[in-house]
């Protein structure tokens, strides 16, 4: 997965894999995941 950089008071970072449809958030204190999101909520 090929994270993109934000800048943010509270992100590092973004990133998703259409494949398992995962939606990666790098916070400065924290990493989450969440899973089957689909395509369309990313590109719109």
């Amino acid at each position: 997965m090929i994270m993109h950089p934000v800048v943010a008071s509270n992100l590092r970072a973004v990133g998703y894999d259409p494949i398992s449809q995962t939606l990666r958030i790098e916070f400065h204190n924290g990493t989450y995941e969440y899973y089957n999101v689909p395509e369309h909520v990313i590109t719109s």
